[in-house]
């Protein structure tokens, strides 16, 4: 039976790092591992793909599990993470089909319905934010810490309002060098840290660091600084967060902060589950065909 262990924006951001540390130590053999700043999911097993799995992964696939309903981001990622377990491992054919039927769904939902009009995705409210809360952004000095799409679509937002040139520091400054030009940044090494953030007004971190890079002597004490945080698990540990000088937005914070005007969207969501309960009615009776033919032919 095709099987999932999924721990998503409900739980604690402490028991989602805790369960992705385990998962990382004790990964099964032929599984898939989803793992954005929203959830963390395992999908394992071999044999007859569970109706509840099959409706969880369509879900997501289409945006309905989402922070912000409708997002297309998750479609890429839940690529990404297929296409890393079937580089990695020999998966189950069940589970190949599980997720090639969840972006099949995900792809009709979001060409039949509006459900992405109007959708955010945690690059956009991190923009969305910053204008509310630092309007004076333009004249901020601004660092990227991380190379990731994330931090690349705030920073394509950014690029087109005239800030003044940002800094990119990643572990791997080759990388961050690569993209001067393209964003026109300056890029810096993260052993700088302590550096860096003397001279940053505002940091914007997401980096897949397995523990928090961002400690408290690297911040400076004689100015405010704002963080935002979109990596789980954290990059900014729990003394930076209670800074006197520090305003600090994890994911959760950003996710609650954020009007999706949920109520004007209800007919795409429902259009959306229309829609899913359908690929499923079609994923069960394929499988029930294919065993069908197994019994007739043993």
């Amino acid at each position: 039976m095709i099987q999932l262990i999924s721990l998503d924006r409900h739980y604690s951001i402490d028991a989602r790092e805790n369960f992705l540390q385990l998962v990382k130590k004790q990964h099964p053999s032929g599984s898939i591992l989803l793992h954005t700043c929203n959830r963390i999911e395992l999908y394992y097993g071999s044999g007859l793909i569970n109706e509840n799995v099959a409706r969880h992964i369509f879900r997501v696939a289409s945006g309905l599990e989402s922070a912000f309903i409708g997002e297309s981001f998750i479609i890429s990622q839940i690529k990404e993470a297929y296409k890393k377990a079937i580089e990695t491992y020999t998966i189950d054919s069940n589970l190949h089909k599980l997720f090639q039927h969840a972006l099949k769904t995900g792809k009709r939902v979001r060409t039949e319905t509006s459900i992405t009009r109007g959708a955010l995705s945690h690059s956009q409210a991190i923009f969305e934010l910053l204008n509310k809360i630092e309007p004076d952004f333009k004249k901020k000095q601004i660092t990227f810490i991380g190379i990731n799409k994330l931090n690349e679509t705030v920073m394509n937002f950014l690029k087109n309002h005239h800030i003044k040139p940002f800094i990119l520091a990643n572990r791997n400054f080759e990388k961050a060098q690569l993209l001067e030009n393209k964003y026109q940044c300056y890029a810096e090494k993260l052993i700088n840290l302590s550096e860096i953030a003397m001279q940053s007004d505002i940091i914007i971190t997401a980096t897949s660091a397995p523990h928090s890079i961002i400690k408290k002597h690297h911040i400076p004490t004689n100015k405010r600084v704002l963080i935002f945080d979109a990596a789980v698990p954290n990059d900014v540990e729990q003394s930076v967060k209670s800074m006197p000088n520090v305003l600090y937005f994890d994911i959760e914070t950003i996710e609650k902060s954020i009007d999706q005007n949920i109520e004007k969207r209800k007919m795409a969501i429902k259009a959306a589950e229309r829609i899913i309960e359908e690929e499923i009615e079609k994923l069960l009776l394929a499988q029930k065909n294919i065993i069908g033919k197994k019994y007739q032919y043993a």
